[in-house]
């Protein structure tokens, strides 16, 4: 084989590797398409427009997104029920959520997803609670449009069971 042979044939295999490596290039960093799909929590049914009128136990909690009203005053009835007046300020750019949490942060109560100027007035637990129990009310705030966090709220406070 002469010189010039040799050296078309090892520009042919510099060529070759290119392109491959090229071609493994684009495939490498091609997005790939997430697994999992969020799925928006659903719109409380329940929810009622307007602001509950009730006194014992009701505050409302004002962060830098968002402002909440809740009743801390839980009894449960009927069965796992408790009242919470869960709102949402009118102002509010916000949505929010709420859930019931027990000590070991495991959700036993929670409402759907409530727009400003609406409130939930009652949550029903996962489970009847046998007597009183501690638990935490978390508020979660979303961005409407997106759906990412705006910031959370976690009250401690107890729930009676007569």
């Amino acid at each position: 084989m002469s010189k010039k042979q040799w050296l078309l044939i090892i520009l042919l295999l510099f060529v070759v590797v290119a392109v491959f490596s090229a071609v493994l290039t684009v495939k490498l960093s091609k997005k790939t398409e997430p697994t999992d799909v969020f799925i928006p929590p659903a719109a409380d049914k329940t929810a009622v427009k307007g602001l509950p009128d009730v006194e014992e136990g009701y505050r409302n909690f004002k962060t830098e997104n968002f402002t909440a009203g809740l009743c801390g005053k839980l009894t449960q009835y009927d069965n796992g029920k408790i009242d919470v007046y869960f709102a949402s300020a009118e102002d509010n750019e916000v949505l929010l959520k709420l859930l019931v949490w027990d000590e070991n942060e495991n959700t036993i109560g929670e409402s759907g997803i409530i727009r400003p100027g609406e409130y939930v007035k009652t949550v029903t637990l996962s489970k009847p609670l046998d007597s009183k129990k501690e638990v935490y009310l978390r508020v979660i705030s979303y961005n409407p449009e997106n759906y990412y966090s705006m910031g959370v709220l976690s009250i401690k406070t107890e729930i009676d069971v007569p």
